[in-house]
């Protein structure tokens, strides 16, 4: 019998989306945001909750094989090929979580109508829609690690196609575990997700599984919102 996933529905209010790092991506200091930015961060945070849908799970799999040089891991019915970097970082897993969390459709609707009167407000509410994905995913990993905890078992740090150099068109290969619409999220041919504001990927678990310090440095993501902010 195939288990079912682990299913979340979050509310924004259940987030925890720092707004100082907000202001930083934004390109302003701690108190130097001029009041007009000020004044649309607060009108958009206080409108999240209308247009966002939250929702993200995970389901297990056991490891057959972990090969580190090739950069694949094989399962009972299935071989992904997230390359030598992920592989060795997943060392010591004994199972593969995979994951698929989305912010929902509604908020890109919402960027969508800001664009062409408003840029900047367009600019800030995709980049909140990045920030919640990002954010609810934490809150699922959180779940998922207690959850292992009590098992006496660890988790690794999550990796998602395109990190490290893993091709996107192996996300056909982690919604092939799902069933079809899955948090309402759909693969497009070219392996792009709809909603946009969603993410997809692995976990390790395991008694040596470990969690590492993430490092930008390994990764070729250059799109990241991360990466700017933490290279200062």
């Amino acid at each position: 019998m195939i288990p079912e996933p682990s299913y979340y529905k979050l509310d924004f209010s259940e987030l925890t989306i720092d707004t100082e790092e907000f202001t930083k991506l934004l390109g302003y200091s701690d108190h130097g945001m001029p009041d007009h930015v000020k004044e649309i961060l607060d009108e958009i945070f206080s409108e999240a909750h209308l247009h966002l849908d939250i929702r993200g799970g995970y389901l297990e799999r056991e490891i057959v094989e972990l090969d580190t040089k090739k950069g694949t891991v094989r399962l009972n019915n299935l071989s992904i090929s997230p390359g030598r970097t992920i592989c060795i970082n997943l060392k010591g897993s004994e199972k593969l979580v995979f994951f698929l969390c989305t912010a929902g459709e509604g908020i890109t609707s919402w960027a969508s109508k800001t664009m062409e009167k408003d840029p900047l407000k367009f600019y800030m509410i995709d980049m909140l829609g990045s920030l919640a994905v990002d954010s609810a995913m934490d809150i699922i990993e959180s779940r998922l690690e207690e959850d292992n905890f009590k098992k006496g078992q660890k988790i690794t740090n999550r990796y998602s196609p395109g990190y490290c150099g893993w091709k996107l068109v192996e996300q056909k290969e982690l919604f092939s575990v799902f069933p079809k619409g899955f948090c309402n999220i759909e693969l497009t041919p070219s392996s792009l997700m709809i909603p946009i504001k969603s993410i997809s990927g692995i976990i390790g678990t395991g008694k040596n599984a470990e969690r590492r310090a993430y490092d930008c440095e390994i990764c070729n993501l250059t799109d990241c919102i991360y990466r700017s902010l933490r290279s200062h």
